[in-house]
């Protein structure tokens, strides 16, 4: 029996009824939560960076076109000050501003739980010749999304900068008290486009590796997708350009070790940008199919880490982004590095990973087995790339990783 897929006169109709049952759903959750918000939660305690340097962050404008509003992470010469929570105050307040699906009981147990970094109100007393990341949330996200990840990064020297990508971000709080949020259209156009939706099913679908590589490459060009991951790329080049300007950052950068690093649909732009911009020497892709034809069945201009959940994993030992990255005779004279993040989720590629109390886990699709577990591991083996890659010219996954993290070879012979 054949299952009609529903017209996009349907979906727009559907949308409404779709978002109302999430909200209810997760409306009964906030009350739960608001009874006893530590015992519904079960948060993990805030992980402590590894690194030697104590961690520095703060709020910045970076002045590029278009102005990107930017959370800073950084390694500080010496300790001191407040620790900075993990949602502001502002961002808590843009976040509900956004009509976010998470209950506000979730956003304002976010705003009360205390990183590992020190906040400040302006970058002081940063270690010199940095190595700057550009990270890039997903669709929806922001830009607190990964602080475990930047922190960790930071402790070891790297100066992190998250961009908040405009009409692409669940809320971007500006100074002065200004909030800008996704609107409803840009949902419908972005995360619940029909064609991609369609698109996606096809790839699942796909039973043979000439079925995936024309289904993939559909995939990668359905718009406004496609557009909107050039448009976000353009902020990536645009944000160094601005960081290296800026007299508070700029002096600190070691500019021959600049990457690109990005979770979801910020992992696909960041994959792009490295493609176009010639200052980027690295990117980390974290668990994003990737949109734009630039890299398919072509090799990467820079060393590329891929990271991918169970919920890319296709039959027969394939997966999205299989004909990505890479020439289709594998020949290769960057390193590419795919892995699966055995047993985990999408939304367990950033800090939600730490919620601990089953339901709500389940509720937000969060699958790795250990949340505080797969945070570091995540950590680690970014780093390690990181390292290996603007550093060493030379890649090695940590031993610490090998239960989490398992090589993927893509798996493109017929059967």
């Amino acid at each position: 029996m054949s299952v009609a897929t529903p017209t996009r006169q349907q979906m727009r109709l559907l949308l409404p009824a779709i978002v109302s049952l999430l909200r209810a759903i997760l409306a009964i959750a906030g009350v739960l939560i608001r009874v006893s918000p530590a015992r519904a939660l079960s948060m993990a305690p805030w992980p402590k960076p590894s690194g030697p340097y104590p961690v520095g962050r703060c709020d910045l404008v970076l002045e590029s076109t278009p102005r990107l509003a930017a959370r800073v992470w950084y390694p500080r010469a010496e300790p001191g000050g407040n620790r900075a929570m993990l949602y502001s105050e502002a961002d808590v307040r843009a976040i509900r501003a956004g009509q976010s699906i998470l209950p506000t009981a979730v956003l304002e147990h976010f705003g009360r739980t205390k990183t590992s970094a020190f906040e400040d109100n302006a970058p002081e007393g940063i270690n010199p010749s940095c190595p700057l990341v550009i990270f890039s949330h997903g669709l929806g996200g922001h830009v607190a999304q990964n602080t475990v990840l930047a922190e960790e990064l930071s402790s070891h020297g790297f100066l992190v900068v998250s961009i908040a990508h405009p009409g692409g971000a669940a809320a971007i709080a500006w100074p002065g008290g200004k909030v800008e949020v996704l609107s409803s259209e840009q949902r419908r156009k972005l995360l619940l486009n029909p064609d991609a939706i369609k698109s996606a099913r096809t790839v699942r679908h796909a039973r043979s590796p000439s079925d995936l590589r024309v289904a993939s490459l559909k995939h990668a060009m359905i718009e406004p997708l496609a557009s909107e991951c050039h448009r976000w790329a353009g902020h990536i080049t645009a944000a160094i350009s601005a960081v290296l300007k800026d007299p508070r950052l700029g002096p600190y950068i070691d500019l021959r070790k600049v990457a690109a690093i990005g979770m979801s649909f910020g992992g696909a732009a960041s994959a792009v940008a490295g493609e176009c911009d010639e200052r980027i020497h690295a990117v980390a892709n974290l668990d994003g199919g990737q949109f734009c034809a630039d890299l398919f069945e072509r090799e990467s201009r820079t060393p590329l880490l891929l990271l991918q959940s169970e919920a890319a994993q296709l039959p027969k030992g394939r997966a999205w982004n299989d004909f990505f990255y890479e020439r289709p005779d594998k020949q290769r004279i960057q390193p590419l590095a795919r892995y699966w993040a055995v047993g985990a989720g999408h939304l367990d590629f950033t800090d939600l990973t730490l919620v601990g109390r089953p339901a709500i886990r389940s509720l937000l699709g969060l699958r790795a087995p250990q949340g505080p577990a797969m945070a570091k591991d995540l950590s680690a083996i970014v780093l390690a790339f990181l390292q290996g890659a603007l550093c060493q010219r030379h890649f090695e996954m940590p031993q610490s990783t090998a239960k989490a993290f398992k090589p993927h070879v893509p798996n493109l012979v017929a059967h």
